[in-house]
């Protein structure tokens, strides 16, 4: 599970990208990416802190990320590094 994150703690996982928006790194907000934990909370949580930022891009660093349904939300772009992949969980309760 992911712990509530707060305005400093969300300041201080926010790195700046190209022409100043912010960029959240799902592995930063407790995504495992390694194919086999549900990484469905951090990924959400990611882009919720995203959108509360008022945009910016959620990154995935290479890696397998098991996820279940996730909201996206105005204003995020997600972006993938080359030898990332968004795995589409099999389980209806995720």
């Amino acid at each position: 599970m992911v712990a509530p994150t707060s305005q400093a703690q969300q300041q201080s996982l926010q790195a700046t990208g190209q022409n100043g928006i912010p960029v959240f790194n799902v592995r930063h907000f407790g995504a495992a990416g390694n194919g086999k934990a549900r990484d469905t909370q951090a990924i959400q949580k990611t882009i919720d802190v995203c959108h509360a930022a008022r945009g910016g891009t959620v990154y995935f660093p290479a890696g397998e990320y098991l996820t279940g349904t996730i909201v996206l939300k105005s204003n995020v772009t997600l972006y993938l590094h080359v030898s990332a992949t968004i795995l589409g969980s099999e389980q209806m309760a995720d």
